[in-house]
């Protein structure tokens, strides 16, 4: 699970603001491509 803030990324955030169900629902693509494209970048390893 992750954020979908700028330049961010968490695995904790999704579950203690919106929870996992929420962003699920909320933005479901982004948080693929935001997941793609943050890990390698190094933002969060």
């Amino acid at each position: 699970m992750t954020t979908v803030l700028p330049g961010r990324r968490s695995d904790t955030a999704p579950t203690t603001t919106v929870g996992a169900r929420g962003w699920g629902a909320y933005l479901p693509a982004q948080r693929v491509d935001n997941d793609e494209v943050a890990a390698p970048a190094g933002v969060d390893a």
